[in-house]
C-alpha cells in the first residue's frame, strides 16, 4: 500500500496562516473594490534594455482606471500582456499608496509598480545528431530587440 505522510503541525498552522491572510485581502479587496481611486503614477523597476516609450504604451491604460478594481484588473491584465511577449522573466505587481513617495500627489492616489526581470537578448541554441553513416550538426542564434 501507498505511504501516506500526514501534514506535520507547522505545516497545519503554515496553512492556516495563509488560508487567513486570504481571507482577510478577499475582504479588503471587496470592500474597497467600488471605491474611487486616482493613479499617480505608474513605475516599471528592473528593465535596462526595453524602450520606455514602449513600456509606456502598453501601461497607459491604467492611467484612465477610476475604481480600485479597474486599477487591478488593469494592472494585472498588462502584466499578463508583458508576460506574453516574453520579454520578461517575471512580473510583479505592487500598489502603493503614492503620498508615502510624491508629497505633491493628491490624497487617496496611488502608485503602481512594476518589478520585471528582462530576459536575454540573445539566444543561442546547438545541437547534434549522428545516425548509421552520417552525422548533422545545428547551430541557432536569435537575437531579440525590444
Amino acid at each position: 500500500m501507498g505511504d501516506t505522510q500526514l501534514p506535520t503541525e507547522e505545516e497545519q498552522r503554515y496553512r492556516q496562516q495563509q488560508q487567513e491572510t486570504s481571507r482577510r485581502l478577499f475582504a479588503l479587496l471587496e470592500s474597497s473594490a467600488g471605491s474611487k481611486v486616482h493613479v499617480n503614477a505608474v513605475t516599471i523597476l528592473g528593465t535596462k534594455t526595453t524602450r520606455p516609450s514602449f513600456l509606456q504604451s502598453a501601461t497607459s491604460k491604467i492611467l484612465k482606471s477610476k475604481h480600485m478594481a479597474d486599477v487591478i484588473n488593469c494592472s494585472q491584465d498588462v502584466a499578463e500582456n508583458l508576460m506574453r511577449l516574453d520579454i520578461f522573466d517575471n512580473v510583479n505587481i505592487l500598489l502603493d499608496n503614492a503620498t508615502d513617495s510624491d508629497p505633491l500627489a493628491a490624497a487617496g492616489s496611488i502608485n503602481v509598480v512594476y518589478q520585471v526581470k528582462e530576459k536575454s537578448r540573445v539566444f543561442i541554441k546547438t545541437g547534434t545528431e549522428i545516425g548509421n553513416n552520417e552525422g548533422n550538426m545545428v547551430r541557432y542564434v536569435c537575437m531579440y530587440v525590444w
